[in-house]
């Protein structure tokens, strides 16, 4: 009797340890947090993992139920491996946010229609199949993670993405092989990534781009054939290495609405080659801090006189993102 009274000890306690253990590590993985990147937040829809180990947290696992109401799930200064099945019990994820962390390994199938930040973390090269999972997600964004690589034909399963936007990485040149796949992209955002060359090629295999943002980029010379963009409708070139650009790369553009340049290409250009080029133009975008000389001031009363709109917005040439005010919710 007492032997039986002793093993019944035993097993309460091994219950209360295995018990205590779940919910040590299910805590890595909580429905809220002060940590948390509140430009994703979506309050009792979503699960914030901060310092999580990705291979054996339970909230995570396989044998856990399928939760069908979490929309948002952000990984915070976690390590680990992002397997296939990772998120297979949040199938209506919408947005994915990886920040300050250290992926060893990505395979990660992600949700439908979803969306995917990459922020200041450690993360593998990107090869041609490291998104092979991902490829239906709707939005990618990568944002200052050292030392990143893309090899050519990294995006080459992403036939679903509309939106890439890569900041502060280091792309020194693009093109046709680089967005090879990319055949339903719209918005392609390359800021502050050391941009020097661009093809004469690069954007024909994007054919439907609507939006082109290249902006504080050492490009001296543009010689890529933009007017195969037959749907662009905004380009901006501020804080680039350009003196001026050659119009004629542009004949015809006529559902063009906003261009945006440094000052000093501005007062290079002359409006009736620029009526010439973008017939439909509405906005000029202009950067405020640069110079504004007396000839600039004339150009943009012209603009205004014809019904061009100048709109001067802050484009500094630090590239970090709490001075640059790049707002990585993609609002830009």
């Amino acid at each position: 009797m007492p032997n039986k009274i002793i093993l019944a000890v035993l097993f309460l306690c091994t219950i209360k340890i295995v018990n205590t253990a779940e919910i040590n590590v299910a805590s890595e993985c909580e429905e809220d947090s002060k940590l948390k990147l509140i430009a994703f937040s979506n309050p009792d829809k979503e699960l914030i993992c901060v310092g999580a180990n990705l291979t054996t947290t339970w909230v995570l696992s396989s044998e856990r139920t399928e939760d069908l109401t979490k929309k948002n799930i952000q990984f915070i200064s976690s390590k680990g491996i992002l397997q296939k099945w990772t998120l297979n019990k949040y199938p209506f994820l919408k947005t994915i946010v990886i920040y300050k962390s250290e992926i060893t390994e990505y395979s990660l199938k992600v949700p439908f229609a979803s969306r995917l930040l990459i922020i200041e973390t450690i993360f593998p090269v990107l090869t041609k199949t490291t998104l092979d999972q991902s490829r239906y997600i709707y939005a990618l964004d990568f944002h200052s993670n050292p030392d990143l690589k893309f090899e050519y034909g990294c995006f080459s399963f992403l036939n679903m993405l509309q939106n890439l936007t890569i900041y502060n990485q280091t792309l020194i040149t693009i093109n046709s092989n680089t967005f090879q796949g990319l055949i339903d992209l719209k918005i392609l955002k390359l800021i502050a990534n050391k941009l020097k060359n661009i093809d004469k090629d690069t954007f024909q295999s994007i054919p439907k781009l609507k939006e082109l943002i290249l902006e504080n980029n050492p490009i001296e010379h543009l010689k890529a054939n933009i007017s195969s963009l037959i749907y662009l409708e905004k380009l901006s070139l501020m804080n680039t290495g350009l003196k001026k650009i050659n119009l004629p790369l542009f004949f015809p553009m006529k559902r063009f609405k906003i261009l945006g340049l440094s000052n000093t290409v501005w007062g290079n250009t002359k409006i009736t080659n620029l009526a010439i080029a973008f017939p439909n133009l509405r906005i000029c975008l202009a950067n405020s801090i640069d110079k504004e000389t007396d000839i600039l001031k004339e150009l943009f009363e012209e603009f205004v006189d014809v019904e061009l709109r100048v709109k001067k917005i802050v484009r500094p040439l630090d590239i970090q993102i709490s001075s640059y005010k790049y707002d990585i919710t993609g609002v830009y």
